[in-house]
């Protein structure tokens, strides 16, 4: 019974991932700070259910978190659909009415439909299927960035240390309540994504998850000197909490956030969801693997792992990861979409073939080209131009033979 209920949670889980898509295309000028309260919200939930299990036993907490999951239901069905998804599908007037229901009464839509219409008619005429649409850059390129985004995060050990923060504790040799471990975290994951949630409309992208890649790097090369040289138990405790709470700002969120904003819309869904399952089962198997891991290498070379990918994750975050702070989701399509990236490859083609087919005569090809050049006084006076195109006028001669000194 167990299993199958975590297979449940697990596929109301992907989907609730949609939450994202929702925001960045029903409000797309906030979906910044809206869509980093999705982590405050879920981080809230993971406190009070840590919180429920230190004061009863896990089946009356599982019985309480029926209560939100009910809630939710009933409550979706109050929201429309995002405007853009109704106009890609020919609903224009279901998409103006989403549109009044989500700004409110009183505020005109019509210009904000109007650029609806225009950009989804602009989408039609470049209508074509998924699978014919892989090699081009605003879908292949997006899907490499998330993928290492994605794959960076597991690395730096984010969901280990959340999930096996007692343990990491213990084979330090600090030796602690497990309820009130997960219940501390718990707060300071809470407040930390509250203070991402702040930070998310003032700072872009990168400079959150640069930051956040950087923390988590101090963080867990903080935990591996406290293994090494036995430094005192609040030492550890504090990096595990910078571990944490630097997690939540940028690396926990941030890919997620951005999975609803770099893919174009109308492969957006099915992306969305492709990204969301990789995403879930590289967790699976981080999770699955670290007590073996741990168990080969021991660990401080685990956390040094981590400390690694932090770094990466950080230089990454500066060098590669675009900022979509301030852009429209437009705007972030054509930027992948642009000349520049989608034909680079036939560019490239084009000068390598344009080199080899360049005359190997340079000689012969400045004499035609100047003779081309002057092919109209030729034909003016015969007189002026030897058979080489060299001007041999009176005045240009004259010209020339001045030019040398003369002898007494």
């Amino acid at each position: 019974m167990l299993y199958i209920g975590r297979f449940i949670s697990g596929i109301g889980t992907g989907m609730a991932n949609g939450y994202y898509l929702y925001v960045s295309e029903a409000t797309p000028n906030q979906r910044a700070w809206l869509a980093s309260c999705g982590p405050v919200l879920v981080s809230l939930g993971v406190l009070i259910v840590y919180t429920l299990g230190t004061i009863t036993t896990w089946q009356k907490a599982a019985i309480v978190s029926i209560g939100p999951a009910i809630l939710s239901l009933a409550l979706i069905w109050i929201i429309p659909e995002t405007p853009a998804w109704l106009a890609s599908r020919g609903r224009t007037n279901e998409a103006k009415e989403a549109l009044l229901w989500l700004r409110g009464p009183g505020l005109n839509v019509d210009k904000e439909y109007q650029e609806l219409c225009e950009t989804n008619a602009k989408r039609k005429e470049k209508k074509e299927s998924l699978l014919r649409a892989l090699h081009k850059p605003n879908v292949w390129k997006p899907f490499v960035i998330l993928f290492i985004f994605f794959a960076l995060q597991q690395l730096s050990g984010i969901y280990v240390i959340l999930f096996y923060v007692v343990n990491v504790l213990k084979d330090i040799g600090i030796d602690m309540n497990e309820y009130a471990a997960s219940v501390g975290m718990g707060v300071i994951r809470l407040f930390a994504s509250i203070l991402g949630a702040g930070l998310a409309n003032s700072f872009g992208r990168k400079i959150l998850a640069f930051f956040s890649g950087f923390g988590m790097a101090i963080a867990a090369v903080g935990v591996a000197l406290c293994f090494r040289f036995e430094l005192p138990s609040w030492m550890p405790l504090l990096c595990i909490g910078i571990h944490v709470g630097a997690s939540m700002i940028g690396f926990l969120t941030l890919p997620w956030v951005m999975t609803s904003e770099l893919y174009p819309l109308r492969f957006r869904g099915s992306l969305g969801g492709f990204t969301t399952s990789i995403v879930q089962i590289l967790t699976f198997a981080t999770i699955k693997t670290y007590p073996d891991l741990k168990a080969i290498v021991g660990l401080e070379f685990t956390m040094w792992i981590f400390g690694v990918a932090g770094v990466l994750g950080a230089i990454f975050a500066l060098t590669i990861l675009p900022e979509t702070r301030g852009r429209s989701l437009d705007d972030i399509e054509m930027k992948f979409s642009s000349r520049s990236n989608d034909d680079s490859s036939i560019y490239a083609g084009k000068i390598f073939s344009h080199a080899w087919s360049q005359p190997k005569n340079i000689t012969l090809q400045r004499f035609t080209s100047i003779s081309e050049e002057k092919q109209s006084n030729i034909a003016a006076n015969p007189y002026v131009y030897d058979n080489f195109c060299l001007e041999l006028s009176p005045e240009k001669l004259e010209k020339d033979i001045s030019k040398f000194p003369r002898r007494n």
